[in-house]
């Protein structure tokens, strides 16, 4: 197979981080746009959610989306496996109204605490960054063949407020690890009471000598069984 880098942006993320942990063979380089390592705050993001509710509104989507899994393997919780000499190149929105800069900013601050060393963050509408303020579609030519070049002949580079960068991605790591926890709390936490109090409600019911089986009177013997 020959050397590739990928680029994937939004949800495409977290696919490219998962195959970047599990199958890195060959892989030069990811180009991340709005990373998501936790669908569960950019759900939280996308709508807004009022402080006390972000554990529970993630369970709410799954009702919407069955497949989905709040407790679900995530991209924040394999990025340790990630091979650290992939150049990483980040970029995000400050302002993306779907996924939240914490999660670029955390992501970025994560890889840097594991010891990756070309990893860089680049956040739109700063001074900081390489002097890409827009995201890579809305970007022209010149800017793209920019990107490409700096991963095949120009790593490393100097990433611009590096420490600014880091601290403010660690209390975002912090906030997303904590969050993520306490989701899967809650969720274990209501499944135990729905449990609980389907067991009071139907405690009867559920109590095998309260059970009674009946064949059908046509069959053989149905009668003298029934009797028994």
């Amino acid at each position: 197979m020959d050397d590739y880098i990928i680029y994937a942006a939004s949800q495409g993320t977290t696919t490219a981080l998962n195959h970047a942990a599990k199958r890195p063979e060959n892989l030069k380089g990811l180009i991340l746009e709005s990373s998501m390592v936790s669908p569960n705050s950019a759900i939280c993001h996308t709508v807004g959610a009022p402080a006390g509710t972000t554990y529970c509104l993630p369970y709410l989507a799954k009702l919407l989306f069955w497949s989905y899994s709040p407790t679900g393997e995530k991209p924040i919780d394999a990025l340790d496996e990630i091979d650290k000499t992939i150049p990483i190149y980040i970029m995000h929105n400050a302002r993306d109204p779907q996924v939240p800069y914490s999660n670029g900013a955390a992501l970025y601050a994560c890889l840097k605490q594991m010891g990756h060393k070309n990893v860089y963050l680049s956040k739109s509408g700063d001074e900081g960054g390489f002097g890409f303020g827009k995201h890579l579609h809305l970007r022209d030519q010149k800017d793209k063949e920019n990107i490409q070049s700096m991963f095949l002949y120009k790593l490393p580079i100097e990433q611009k407020n590096e420490n600014d960068l880091k601290q403010e991605g660690e209390k975002h790591y912090e906030k997303l690890v904590r969050d993520e926890r306490n989701t899967k709390i809650f969720g274990y936490v209501s499944l135990a009471a729905i449990v609980t109090y389907l067991g009071c409600r139907y405690r009867s019911a559920l109590n095998p000598a309260n059970w009674s089986f009946r064949l059908p009177s046509v069959w053989p013997f149905a009668q003298t069984l029934n009797d028994a």
